[in-house]
C-alpha cells in the first residue's frame, strides 16, 4: 500500500485530498449520523453550517490579506454590518431574506468606503490598528442603536424559503445554500487572483514604489479589493443570521474574530481553498477536543494558532502545495541562471552622427526647480530642458541633486518651488502613477522587482495595459517575447525574478520601464555594477529605445558608459547646474573637471568623444 502511494504523483494526491474534503462536506456531513438519531445529526449539520459561513468570511478576508499584504480586522465589523443590514431590513421593511441580501452587500460596501480611504493611507501595524478601531466602533454603534435592539440582540426568524425545487427552510437545505455561497466565493477568489487586476494587486504588494513608477494606481486597486471583500463578508453576515436565528454585537468584535484568522492560518493563506478548509478545522476543533466552555475554546484557538505558526507556517494546504511543487516529476527542469561570462559581447552599434536637435520639440521642461529638506538645499533653482529624441546625461558628485531631480520630475517628491511641463502638460504635483501613464517613466538606483513574478509575467503586467493607454508610445514593441529578446533575457523568460543575477535584474528594471511604452525615460544609475556584457546590452537597449521614439535622461557615474551615448550632458553640483552642453566640451570644462571628473579622466574622455558620439 505504501509503495503504491509513493508511486502516485504528488499533484494527484493533493487533488484527491481536496476532492475527499469536498465529498465529505457535500454528502457525508448531511447524512451522518443516521437520521434515526436526528438530534446528533442536527447538531453536526448546525456546526457544519456555521463552518461554511466562517469559511466564506475567512476566504473574503484572506483574499484581501493575500493580495495586498495588509493585515485587517475591519472585516469583522463589516461582517456584523452585513448581518444587521439584512436583519433590520427583514424586520422593519418586511421584504424577506432574498431581497435583504442586496442590503447585506450594499450597506457594508458603503461603510467600507470611508474606512478604506482612511486606513489605506497607512501600512503594516498602523493599518491593523486602524481596522481594529473601526471594528470596535461598529460594535459600539450596533450595541447602542434602538433599531438593532442594542446588546440584547436582533432576532430574525424569517427562513430563506424556496427557489424552484430547492427548499431552504430546513437545516439541510440551508447547509447546501451556505455551501453554494462558499463555492461561489472560492470561484470569485480564483478569478480575481488569475486576472490582470489580481496581478497588479500582487505587484503592489511586492513593491509599491515600483508599481507606482510603472503606472499602477495603488489606492484605486486596493480600494476596489476592499469593497469587493466587504461585499463578501457582508453577505456572509446575512447567512450567519439565518444560521443563528439572531445576532448580537459581541459576535463581531476583533477578539471574536480570532477563530477566523485561526482558520486562515491553519488552512494556508497562500492557497485559495486553504482558508475554507482551515475554517472547518477551527469550527470543529472544540468538538474534537471536547470543550464546551467558550473561554477554554478561545484559549485552545490561541494555542493552536501559535503551534500552527511554529510547525506549519504556511498552513495545511500551503505546506502540501509546497511539497507538491518540490516533486521533480511535476516541476520539470528549471531554467538555470545565466552564465554571463560565457556569452559573447554584442557587437558595438555602428558609428552615427549625433542626433540633430535643431528643430526638435521640447518634451520635458523643468524650470526653477527647488527642493529643500530643512536647511539642506537639494535643488536650488535647477532648469532642465530635454528635446524630443535626445539622450541627455545627468552627472555630478554624490549629493549634487541628480536623484532628487528625477524624483521631483517623476512625482515621487513634491517641489518646494518651480514648474515642470511634459508635452505641454503641467505635471508638478501629480501622482507618480499618473505621470507614468501619460508616458514619463523612471527607474531607481537599486534594482527593484516584483518578487512573486517571473520575468515574462513582469513584462506582461506592464505591457498589457500600456497597449491601449492614450499616452503610450506605439512605436515600441508590445509583445513580451520581443522585448525580452531585445536585452538577452529570452532564455530566462520563465525564471523567477529572484533567480536572476544582479546584472539581469538591472536589465529587467529598464525593460519593465520600456514596456510601459514611454516617450520620456528617466534612468537612475542603470549601469551601476554591470559587467561589460550587461553594460553593452544596456547600451544597445537604450539606443534601440531612442530609435523608436523614446527620449532618455540618464544618471550615471560610469563616464565611459554614459558620455559616448549622450547627445548632451548636464552637470549638477550642490543642487545647482554647473554646466551643460556637448559631452566633449563638458568633459573639458575646467569647473566640471575640478568638481567631478578629474584632469586625467577628462583628457581621456575628451579624446574619445571628440571624433563624434557613438550612437
Amino acid at each position: 500500500m505504501r509503495s503504491r502511494l509513493e508511486e502516485l504523483p504528488r499533484r494527484r494526491l493533493y487533488e484527491g485530498l481536496l476532492a475527499i474534503f469536498v465529498l465529505i462536506a457535500l454528502f457525508v456531513v448531511p447524512t451522518w449520523p443516521p437520521h434515526t438519531i436526528g438530534d446528533a445529526n442536527n447538531h453536526l449539520l448546525s456546526l457544519a453550517s456555521l463552518a461554511a459561513v466562517w469559511a466564506i468570511v475567512a476566504v473574503g478576508t484572506a483574499m484581501f490579506v493575500q493580495l495586498t499584504g495588509l493585515p485587517t480586522l475591519a472585516h469583522a465589523g463589516l461582517w456584523g454590518v452585513g448581518a444587521y443590514a439584512s436583519g433590520v431590513t427583514i424586520t422593519e421593511l418586511d421584504i424577506g431574506f432574498w431581497p435583504s441580501l442586496l442590503f447585506a452587500a450594499l450597506v457594508p460596501a458603503l461603510v467600507a468606503l470611508p474606512v478604506a480611504l482612511i486606513s489605506l493611507r497607512t501600512t503594516g501595524v498602523a493599518f491593523l490598528v486602524v481596522t481594529i478601531a473601526f471594528t470596535e466602533f461598529i460594535v459600539l454603534v450596533l450595541g447602542n442603536m434602538e433599531i438593532t435592539q442594542g446588546t440584547a440582540g436582533l432576532p430574525v426568524s424569517e427562513p430563506p424559503g424556496s427557489i424552484g425545487p430547492f427548499n431552504f427552510d430546513e437545516l439541510s437545505g440551508q447547509y447546501y445554500l451556505f455551501l453554494a455561497f462558499l463555492f461561489a466565493t472560492l470561484a470569485l477568489y480564483r478569478v480575481v487572483t488569475n486576472s490582470a487586476f489580481g496581478a497588479r494587486l500582487r505587484a503592489i504588494r511586492d513593491d509599491e514604489r515600483l508599481a507606482r513608477s510603472l503606472g499602477i494606481n495603488v489606492v484605486l486597486h486596493q480600494l476596489l479589493l476592499f469593497e469587493l471583500t466587504a461585499v463578501i463578508v457582508g453577505l456572509a453576515g446575512a447567512l450567519l443570521l439565518v444560521q443563528q436565528g439572531a445576532v448580537t454585537p459581541d459576535l463581531f468584535t476583533a477578539f471574536q474574530f480570532i477563530p477566523i484568522y485561526l482558520g486562515i492560518m491553519l488552512g494556508g493563506l497562500t492557497v485559495i481553498a486553504g482558508p475554507a478548509v482551515g475554517a472547518w478545522i477551527a469550527q470543529f476543533l472544540p468538538v474534537w477536543i471536547g470543550s464546551e466552555n467558550p473561554n477554554i475554546s478561545l484559549m485552545i484557538y490561541g494555542l493552536v494558532l501559535v503551534a500552527a505558526m511554529l510547525v506549519l507556517p504556511k498552513g495545511v494546504l500551503g505546506t502540501i502545495k509546497e511539497w507538491v511543487a518540490r516533486d521533480p516529476k511535476q516541476a520539470g527542469p528549471q531554467p538555470a541562471a545565466a552564465d554571463l561570462a560565457s556569452r559573447e559581447l554584442a557587437p558595438p552599434a555602428p558609428d552615427r552622427p549625433k542626433t540633430d536637435l535643431s528643430n526638435a520639440d521640447v518634451l520635458l521642461d523643468a524650470s526653477g526647480l527647488k527642493r529643500f529638506f530643512g536647511a539642506n538645499r537639494a535643488l536650488a533653482g535647477v532648469d532642465l530642458t530635454v528635446q524630443e529624441g535626445e539622450i541627455r546625461g545627468l552627472i555630478g558628485p554624490n549629493g549634487s541633486g541628480k536623484t532628487t531631480l528625477l524624483n521631483c520630475i517623476s512625482g515621487f517628491l513634491p517641489l518646494t518651488d518651480g514648474a515642470i511641463s511634459y508635452r505641454g502638460l503641467e505635471i508638478d504635483g501629480r501622482r507618480p502613477d499618473w505621470i507614468a501613464r501619460v508616458g514619463l517613466v523612471r527607474t531607481f538606483q537599486e534594482p527593484e522587482v516584483f518578487a512573486s513574478f517571473t520575468v515574462r509575467e513582469t513584462c506582461e503586467l506592464v505591457a498589457r495595459p500600456a497597449r491601449s493607454r492614450p499616452g503610450a508610445n506605439d512605436r515600441l514593441p508590445d509583445r513580451p517575447d520581443e522585448m525580452l529578446a531585445a536585452c538577452g533575457l529570452s532564455e530566462e523568460a520563465d525564471a523567477h525574478v529572484t533567480e536572476l543575477p544582479y546584472g539581469q535584474l538591472r536589465l529587467l528594471g529598464v525593460l519593465a520601464a520600456i514596456a510601459c511604452r514611454p516617450f520620456v525615460l528617466l534612468l537612475d544609475e542603470p549601469a551601476a555594477g554591470l559587467t561589460s556584457v550587461d553594460a553593452a546590452r544596456l547600451r544597445d537597449l537604450i539606443l534601440a529605445a531612442r530609435d523608436r521614439g523614446v527620449t532618455v535622461v540618464v544618471v550615471d557615474h560610469d563616464m565611459s558608459f554614459l558620455l559616448p551615448i549622450c547627445d548632451r550632458v548636464t552637470v549638477l553640483d550642490g543642487g545647482e547646474k554647473l554646466a551643460e552642453g556637448d559631452p566633449g566640451e563638458v568633459a573639458r570644462d575646467p569647473a566640471v573637471v575640478a568638481a567631478y571628473l578629474g584632469e586625467s579622466f577628462a583628457e581621456r574622455t575628451a579624446e574619445k568623444v571628440a571624433g563624434g558620439v557613438e550612437d
